[in-house]
């Protein structure tokens, strides 16, 4: 039923119109169509990059903080020469790390290592 209304459809317009001139709109449609669907995939992946762009800027802003907060940590630990010599004076910034990042050569942590500390149970 639908092949036969489109083709007495079809055959009404290409016999009351011109035919060049029903192939040149099919054709300014197709184009108008590919633009559109173009358009569509550069705004999908211009929507992609800045979800990483956003993603870059906030771990820089969390890697930033973070060097500033171990900085600030290394200039106030007590120097060796600083009051006496006991092991507790010797220990590096390090020693104000959790036991993970110290391990992990990766920034990312698990979402349940939090919940270890809370639970007694630590990291050997």
């Amino acid at each position: 039923m639908y092949v036969e209304d489109r083709v007495s459809i079809e055959s009404f317009i290409f016999g009351k119109y011109d035919p060049a001139l029903v192939h040149e709109v099919l054709r300014q449609q197709a184009a108008h169509e590919a633009a559109a669907a173009a358009k569509e995939n550069q705004d999908r992946i211009t929507s992609n990059f800045q979800k990483v762009f956003d993603h870059l800027g906030a771990m820089e802003a969390r890697l930033m903080a973070m060097h500033n907060w171990q900085v600030e940590m290394s200039s106030t630990m007590p120097k060796p020469s600083q009051g006496d010599s006991s092991a507790a004076t010797t220990t590096t910034s390090t020693a104000f790390l959790p036991r993970s990042s110290m391990t992990r050569p990766t920034p990312y942590a698990l979402a349940d290592e939090s919940l270890m500390f809370l639970s007694g149970v630590q990291e050997e």
